[in-house]
């Protein structure tokens, strides 16, 4: 989902220091190794590393196939940032002891941090299940997280809280990786087993248990994540409870929520995207082109804020840029749909002899998104006006086959059967028109884009 928030990293990385001694007993090396890597560790941890380079390569001469030396040498590479040789290192290190957790997990880390998740998981699926140790089982968990196997890090972090039951930072991962697994209710009541202190004053789990809440159709989610925002302005915080609010109507307290927040964070292409929407569900146009044109500034890459942009331009009559603006982004990003239909709309609107074009716009956006109705409408539009009665009606037909609630082409049908003389299909498709309501299209237009748009957020 959108601004998922990441799990606690603070105790990995704790771990990650640590572990080379403190799984140590399990691996039974010899004494002397032991009292050699003593004398390393203190100096990787203090940042002397070229000194402690020095120290480990002249360890592996006394002791040839010392693995927890080759996991020291690889620790110092990667607190050096060379990474490629600290895998090196760590591999070594376990292909000379299979059983050495601590170097697994290390290798495990690393390659997960490099988004090499296919090997990364099965070395802290297999370690978790071999240790019993809360911080190393809290390094597999957190590590599982970032590669997104929520079901095996809830597992391993289930595991590290049922041996560290009062750490709250090992039950809030659990419970956030139990909540991105959609176990809401475990979620909850895990979120519940924290201290009340802790529980109470940390944004991060109000934003939390508002989240879960509103996941189970619990009444004071929205606020619980609103009162986050307001206490810790963080991205993920303001625009996540600033949807939440949009997905239920709020759209003034969603732009009241997330002003304050620009000014605390500075210009940020998510949060603006997200206001844009809130002003274009206000009826603010003008505010709402702003901060779109301010989003494609910041990120061009976004899809929601070229389209909000390119629909609100169309919708207020400034055709060229609205064309422009939608036919870069189709430039960046040929396969949205979306686009394709926008382009189309605007060229409906420019004239006739842009309607071949329009046509084929809305054969790319068909091919894209075959189930999205509005753009059959248009299309059998743009056929009925050039007298293609058959294709305009099928098309018809088809847009509201798909969307049932889809008023706009029950009336254009009717014009068609009224002229094709069936005059009870033309009264029952206006009957229908009526029962669905009879909304101008420019609102239906809006309301379809808002939707899209909420939809990308």
């Amino acid at each position: 989902m959108p601004g998922r928030r990441k799990l606690n990293s603070t105790p990995r990385i704790a771990a990650l220091l640590t572990l080379g001694c403190a799984l140590l007993a399990a691996q039974t090396p010899a004494p002397q190794e032991l009292e050699y890597l003593s004398q390393v560790v203190p100096l990787i941890q203090a940042g002397s590393l070229d000194e402690a380079q020095s120290k480990v390569q002249e360890g592996l001469k006394l002791f040839p196939h010392s693995a927890v030396l080759m996991n020291a040498l690889g620790m110092t590479y990667e607190r050096q940032g060379k990474k490629s040789d600290a895998i090196e290192a760590y591999r070594q290190a376990v292909d000379w002891l299979p059983s050495f957790a601590a170097a697994q997990l290390h290798l495990a880390s690393l390659l997960a941090a490099n988004g090499a998740c296919d090997q990364a998981v099965p070395l802290f699926v297999s370690t978790a299940h071999e240790i019993n140790d809360a911080g190393a089982l809290s390094t597999a968990g957190l590590g599982l997280a970032q590669c997104q196997n929520y079901s095996a890090a809830a597992d391993a972090l289930e595991r590290a809280h049922s041996l560290n039951p009062s750490a709250d930072a090992v039950t809030f991962n659990l419970a956030l990786a139990r909540f991105q697994n959609h176990e809401m209710s475990s979620a909850l009541e895990t979120l519940n087993a924290m201290s009340q202190a802790e529980s109470g004053s940390q944004p991060a789990v109000r934003f939390l248990r508002g989240k879960v809440m509103l996941a189970l159709n619990q009444p004071g989610g929205t606020d619980l994540m609103a009162s986050a925002c307001r206490s810790q302005p963080a991205e993920d915080f303001c625009n996540d409870t600033a949807i939440a609010l949009i997905r239920n109507g709020h759209f003034r307290e969603a732009a009241d929520l997330l002003l304050p927040s620009l000014v605390t964070l500075g210009d940020s292409a998510a949060i603006r995207s997200t206001l844009g929407l809130a002003q274009f569900r206000l009826g603010q146009y003008k505010d709402a082109i702003a901060s779109y044109s301010k989003v494609s500034e910041l990120d061009p890459g976004l899809s929601a804020p070229r389209e909000g942009l390119g629909f609100l331009l169309y919708m207020t009559g400034d055709l060229e840029q609205a064309r422009s603006v939608v036919e870069k982004a189709l430039s960046a990003s040929a396969d949205d749909f979306y686009l394709h239909y926008l382009r189309a709309l605007i060229l409906y609107r420019q004239g006739r002899t842009q309607w071949a074009a329009a046509l084929a716009s809305l054969g790319s956006a068909v091919d894209r998104a075959p189930t999205f109705a509005p753009a059959y409408f248009l299309r059998g539009k743009i056929l009925m006006e050039q007298e293609n009665i058959e294709a305009a009606l099928a098309d018809f037909k088809t847009a509201v086959k798909l969307d049932s609630k889809y008023a706009l082409p029950y009336y254009k049908m009717s014009q068609i059967y009224q002229r094709l003389g069936r005059d009870q299909d033309a009264e029952q498709a206006r009957r229908r028109f009526d029962e669905l309501g009879s909304r101008r299209e420019e609102e239906v237009l809006a309301a379809q884009a808002q939707n899209q748009l909420l939809a990308s957020h």
